[in-house]
C-alpha cells in the first residue's frame, strides 16, 4: 500500500502524496514525493532554466575586450576576479574604496600589460557609484559596459543588543555599515547597471549578452546566528537577484548569482583554523574565482545560482524545480558541508573580535 502525507504551504494550502507520485501543493505546483520527503517541483512561479553543466568545455576568450566594472575589486575574492578577468583580456574597471589597494592592484596588472583602472568608490553613495560607472563607460565607449560585478562586502556582526535594559536611558541605534554597503550598495548597482547597459551601442556579432553577476553567499540560504546584519544582507541581495531575473532576461539581459561558503578571505582567516578543526570544509577563492568564470562565459547560465563549497562547485536549483534551492542546500548541510552545526558555528563565529 501506498504511503500518504499530507502538507500545509504558507498560503494555508494542503495536498496529499503518495510515494512515486505527485500532488498539487500550491496554485498548480506539483511536487515529487520519495519516502515522505518533496525531491522536485515542477510548474511553479520561476519559470526553470538549465541548470550549469560544470563539465561542458569553456572558452574563456570569449571575455576578451569586454567591458567589466568589479566594485569591492581591491580586496578579497573581487581582487582575484579582476585579475582573472584582466588577464583574459577584459577591460576592468576597479572601483573600491580602498585607494591603496586599488592604485596597486591596478598597476600591477596594468604593468603586465593589461587594461585595467581604478576608481575610488564608496558604493553607499549614489554619486561615487556615477561616477565609478562613468569612468567604466569611457574604458570602451563604442560597446559600453558589458558586465558588473557588484563584490563590495563587509563583515557581520550578531544582533547589537543593549548591555543594560533601562527606561532612564534610550538605546544607542545600531550600525549599519554591513547593510548599507551589502545590500544598498548591491541595489544602487543593479539600478545603475540597467541604465548604463541600456544606452544605445552597435551589434556586433559574436559578443556576449551583457550581464549582471550578483554575489550572494550560502549565508543567503542558511541562517548564521553570529552574522545577522550580513546574514540579512545576503539574504536581500538574494531575493533582489530572485525578484528582477525574469525581468532581466526580458531586457536581453543575462543575470546570475553565486554564493560562497567561508573562504580563506580577510574575515575569516583569524578564525579559518578553528572551523576546519570543528568539521567545517572551506572552499577556496580559486574555487570562488572558477565559479564567476564559468557563469560570465556559459552563455546557457542564464537566472542561476552556484553555490561555492567545501566539497566543490553545484548548481543549487535556486527555482520551483528545486524547492527555491533548498533540496540542495539541505543535501549540503547533511554532507557535513558546514561543519559544526548552527552552535558550532555560533561558538566559533561570535568569538571573532
Amino acid at each position: 500500500m501506498a504511503d500518504n502525507h499530507q502538507s500545509t504551504n504558507g498560503f494555508g494550502q494542503t495536498g496529499s502524496a503518495q510515494n512515486g507520485h505527485t500532488t498539487v501543493i500550491d496554485n498548480g505546483q506539483t511536487a515529487s514525493v520519495e519516502n515522505g520527503q518533496i525531491v522536485a517541483a515542477e510548474n511553479g512561479p520561476t519559470a526553470s532554466t538549465e541548470k550549469v553543466d560544470f563539465s561542458a568545455p569553456l572558452d574563456l576568450s570569449c571575455l576578451t575586450d569586454l567591458n567589466v566594472l568589479v566594485t569591492g575589486g581591491a580586496n578579497g575574492l573581487g581582487a582575484h576576479i579582476t585579475s582573472r578577468l584582466a588577464e583574459y583580456g577584459a577591460r576592468v574597471t576597479i572601483a573600491d574604496l580602498n585607494l591603496e589597494n586599488g592604485e596597486k592592484v591596478s598597476k600591477d596588472l596594468n604593468d603586465k600589460g593589461f587594461r585595467t583602472t581604478f576608481v575610488k568608490t564608496d558604493v553607499t553613495d549614489w554619486n561615487s557609484q556615477v561616477n565609478a560607472f562613468k569612468a567604466a563607460y569611457s574604458m570602451h565607449p563604442t560597446c559600453g559596459i558589458d558586465i558588473v560585478i557588484p563584490c563590495a562586502g563587509l563583515a557581520g556582526f550578531p544582533l547589537q543588543l543593549s548591555k543594560s535594559v533601562s527606561l532612564d536611558k534610550d538605546p544607542e541605534p545600531p550600525a549599519n555599515d554591513t547593510f548599507d554597503v551589502v545590500l544598498k550598495g548591491v541595489y544602487y548597482t543593479t539600478l545603475l547597471s540597467l541604465h548604463y547597459f541600456r544606452l544605445p551601442s552597435p551589434v556586433i556579432p559574436g559578443r556576449m549578452r551583457r550581464q549582471l553577476l550578483f554575489i550572494g553567499s550560502l549565508a543567503s540560504y542558511l541562517e548564521i546566528p553570529p552574522m545577522a546584519d550580513y546574514s540579512a544582507s545576503k539574504f536581500g541581495v538574494r531575493g533582489l537577484w530572485k525578484t528582477i531575473r525574469e525581468e532581466i532576461r526580458q531586457m536581453g539581459y543575462r543575470t546570475n548569482l553565486i554564493a560562497p561558503t567561508f573562504m580563506p578571505t580577510q574575515v575569516i582567516l583569524p578564525v579559518a583554523d578553528a572551523l576546519e578543526e570543528r568539521g567545517a570544509k572551506l572552499a577556496s577563492v580559486g574555487q570562488a574565482v572558477d565559479a564567476v568564470m564559468r557563469l560570465l562565459a556559459d552563455e546557457r547560465a542564464e537566472g542561476r545560482a552556484v553555490a561555492v563549497g567545501g566539497y566543490g562547485n553545484f548548481d543549487i536549483r535556486d527555482d520551483s524545480d528545486g524547492l527555491d534551492g533548498g533540496i540542495e542546500t539541505l543535501k549540503y548541510f547533511a554532507s557535513g558541508g558546514m561543519g559544526p552545526g548552527m552552535q558550532g558555528l555560533k561558538d566559533v563565529l561570535g568569538g571573532r573580535t
